[in-house]
C-alpha cells in the first residue's frame, strides 16, 4: 500500500474572521520555505500582499456588522464632536478622590445620557441588542488577532527585512513598516473598526454599556449591585465583556504607519474607545485597570 497521510480535519464556522484549521507538522517546515523564497524574492511584494489579505478580512467583517446593527436605524452620533459629546456625560470622568462624590456623578449620568440621546441606545438598538452585537463583535475580534499569530510563526524571514527596513528607514522618527502581526492588527482598526458609521456604533453601544454598569452599581464595588441576582448575573457578565474588550483595545492601539497610504487612526482610537475602557475598568475596580483610578489611561501607550 501507499504511504498513510495525516487526515486534514476542518471545522467551518458561521462568519468567521480567522481558520481554525491546524497546521498539519509535516507542512510547517514547507510553509516556511515558501515564506524565505517569497522574502528573498521580493519582500516587499510579499509585506503588501498580506497587507491586502489584512484589509479585505477587515472589509469583509465591517460589511457584516453594518449589516448587523443598521438594520432599525443609523446611530445618531455622526461626527466626532457629537460623539466626544456623548463621551463626556459618561460618570468616568467624576472625581475619583471622593467616593460620594463619585456616587453622586454616577447617580446624575443617567440623566445627562438621557437629554444628550444615548438612553435607551443612541446606537439605535436597545441595550440587550447592544451587547448582543459587542459580543459578536468581540468574537470576529479575538478571531482576527488568532489569525494574526498564528500567520506570525511562518513569516519570520519577512519580519527579519522589515527589522532591516526599520533600522535603515528612521523617518524622523516616525513609526512605520510594522511587523507582520502589528500589520494585520493594523488593517483591523483601520477597516473594522475604525470605519466610517460602524466605528460611531461601536462607541455608543460601549458608552451605553459602561453607563449601565455604573448605574448598577454606584458604589463602583464589583459585586455590589443595586439590583436582584439577575441583574447581578448581566452585570457580571457585562463586567467581564468590558474587560475583554479592554485586553483587546490595548493590543490594537498600535502606531500608524507613516508610510501607509490610509489616514491616521490611532489618535482618534485611543480618545474615543480604548481610555474610555481603561478609565471605565480602573473606576470598577476590574483587574488590568490602570494604578486604580482614571489618571493612568492618559498616559498609556504614548511611547
Amino acid at each position: 500500500g501507499g504511504p498513510s497521510l495525516e487526515p486534514l480535519e476542518v471545522v467551518l464556522q458561521e462568519h468567521t474572521a480567522g481558520e481554525g484549521t491546524a497546521v498539519p507538522e509535516q507542512l510547517r517546515r514547507s510553509l516556511e520555505q515558501i515564506a524565505l523564497r517569497l522574502t528573498r524574492e521580493n519582500w516587499l511584494l510579499f509585506y503588501e500582499s498580506i497587507a491586502v489579505e489584512a484589509q479585505l478580512r477587515a472589509r469583509a467583517l465591517a460589511h457584516h456588522f453594518r449589516a448587523a446593527w443598521f438594520t432599525k436605524s443609523l446611530p445618531s452620533v455622526r461626527s466626532l464632536l457629537d460623539l466626544e459629546a456623548e463621551l463626556l456625560h459618561l460618570p468616568i470622568f467624576s472625581g475619583s478622590g471622593d467616593r460620594a462624590s463619585a456616587s453622586r456623578a454616577v447617580a446624575q449620568s443617567p440623566k445627562k445620557r438621557r437629554r444628550s440621546g444615548s438612553l435607551p441606545a443612541a446606537s439605535g438598538l436597545g441595550a440587550e441588542e447592544e451587547e448582543r452585537c459587542l459580543r459578536e463583535f468581540l468574537r470576529m475580534w479575538e478571531e482576527h488577532e488568532a489569525w494574526s499569530v498564528a500567520l506570525e510563526e511562518h513569516v519570520g524571514p519577512l519580519d527579519l527585512e522589515v527589522s532591516r527596513e526599520r533600522t535603515n528607514n528612521l523617518q524622523r522618527g516616525r513609526a512605520h513598516t510594522p511587523y507582520a502581526s502589528d500589520l494585520c492588527r493594523l488593517a483591523f482598526r483601520n477597516f473594522a473598526i475604525c470605519e466610517g458609521r460602524l466605528f460611531f456604533a461601536l462607541a455608543l453601544a460601549l458608552y451605553g454599556l459602561i453607563g449601565r454598569l455604573f448605574d448598577d452599581m454606584p458604589d463602583a464595588n464589583v459585586g455590589t449591585f443595586a439590583m436582584g441576582v439577575e441583574a447581578q448575573q448581566r452585570g457580571a457578565r457585562n463586567l467581564e465583556l468590558l474587560e475583554s474588550l479592554q485586553t483587546m483595545a490595548r493590543t490594537y492601539c498600535i502606531p500608524d504607519d507613516a508610510l501607509a497610504l490610509q489616514r491616521s487612526t490611532q489618535q482618534e482610537y485611543r480618545y474615543y474607545l480604548l481610555e474610555p475602557l481603561q478609565r471605565a475598568c480602573s473606576r470598577l475596580l476590574i483587574e488590568g485597570g490602570d494604578r486604580g483610578d482614571g489618571a493612568g489611561a492618559d498616559d498609556e501607550d504614548d511611547a
